[in-house]
């Protein structure tokens, strides 16, 4: 099958029809009138319902991406079954992907894709897994992350800490070096932008991450830090003070941290080093990128070649949402950024300019 332009990009229906949802992507700028979702009963072949698209969740590299779960649409079914089969259809009427799982392929005898097989696209293993597509719908496979095309990634205007002091992140360059607290200085490799769009629709789970000024403060910061829902902040837990990476979604009403429902535009940027390291973000340690096999495959072939990490594997244990509040009961610090060791001396260190004609 050749890759799509119009595809269904993620899909997870093993849950309780709160947590299931579809995720479809278009060109940016597509109109959506008259396009819907058909679904096919499971196991069979007969069309069941039809869903109008929801209002759009958020515009990511030349993509519209639209979510439909019960959060976005009051008539998303209360729980999708194994083995069915979903039709994307145009405003003529047009079936633009037509997919099935669970039980395998089938030809629909009704609806938009009557006389049509549909493409198998394989078997989600329980609740809290999915069936995501990394090449615009031509394979599927099994994700235990359901937040699709959301890396770890910064908000423009971020304060990055590097050997010439803190210096905003969209004005960081290739080439430089940066002091990290797992693997000394480190070359940036990648720097990449995702501008994204949100809605009144967009989940909470998707939408940007505030921490407030008061965390950031105890390292001299005024001002708050943004994150996406799934970058990782650095906490020590318990009286061990184990050192453990927490999402910043899951630390959501902890020390006043929030979701951002007010913000309609983010422009983030992605930090991408040899390994998975922790910098100092305004004031607060977080990741850069993790490199990952589903990671790379949402870069281009040249943002891959440029990374090419050397390392796949997170540099600390990675807390899952679901942990993460019994790990707040036992107590958690924020370690100030000054008093992590650097483990090369910056003063006997030098780095190419970072800022260019901007």
């Amino acid at each position: 099958m050749p890759t799509l332009d119009f595809y269904i990009s993620e899909i997870s229906y093993a849950g309780n029809g709160q947590s299931d949802f579809i995720e479809v992507v278009l060109p940016a700028g597509t109109d959506v009138t008259g396009y819907y979702l058909e679904l096919y009963q499971e196991g069979g072949q007969d069309s069941y319902f039809v869903l109008p698209f929801p209002a759009l969740a958020s515009t990511i590299a030349g993509n519209d991406v639209y979510l439909f779960s019960k959060d976005t649409l009051v008539s998303f079914p209360s729980a999708m079954g194994e083995g069915e089969g979903i039709a994307l259809v145009d405003s003529n009427g047009s079936v633009l992907q037509f997919v099935s799982h669970g039980l395998g392929p089938f030809t629909a005898v009704d609806g938009a894709a009557a006389g049509m097989t549909s493409q198998y696209i394989g078997v989600a293993n329980g609740v809290g897994t999915g069936l995501v597509t990394n090449d615009r719908g031509d394979t599927y496979e099994v994700t235990s992350t359901l937040t699709p095309g959301s890396v770890p990634c910064f908000a423009e205007g971020t304060l990055i800490r590097t050997l010439n002091g803190y210096v905003p992140v969209q004005k960081l360059k290739p080439g430089i070096m940066l002091p990290t607290w797992n693997a000394g200085l480190q070359k940036l490799k990648l720097v990449r932008f995702k501008d994204v769009a949100y809605t009144t629709h967009t989940p909470c789970q998707q939408r940007p991450v505030l921490v407030p000024s008061k965390l950031s403060a105890r390292a001299g910061f005024d001002q708050p830090l943004i994150l996406s829902s799934n970058h990782r902040i650095l906490l020590m837990v318990g009286k061990k003070r184990r050192m453990m990476l927490f999402p910043a979604k899951a630390l959501v009403g902890w020390q006043g941290i929030r979701f951002m429902k007010g913000r309609r535009h983010v422009r983030w940027v992605h930090l991408g080093l040899p390994v998975h390291a922790l910098i100092d973000s305004g004031g607060l340690i977080t990741e850069t990128l993790l490199p990952s096999d589903m990671v790379e495959r949402m870069l281009t072939r040249t943002e891959r070649a440029a990374w090419a990490p050397v390392r796949k594997e997170p540099c600390l244990p990675l807390v899952r949402p679901q942990e993460a509040r019994a790990l707040l009961k036992q107590g958690v610090a924020l370690p100030v950024p000054a008093d992590m060791p650097v483990k090369q001396t910056l003063s006997k260190c030098t780095q190419n300019s970072w800022s260019g004609s901007d």
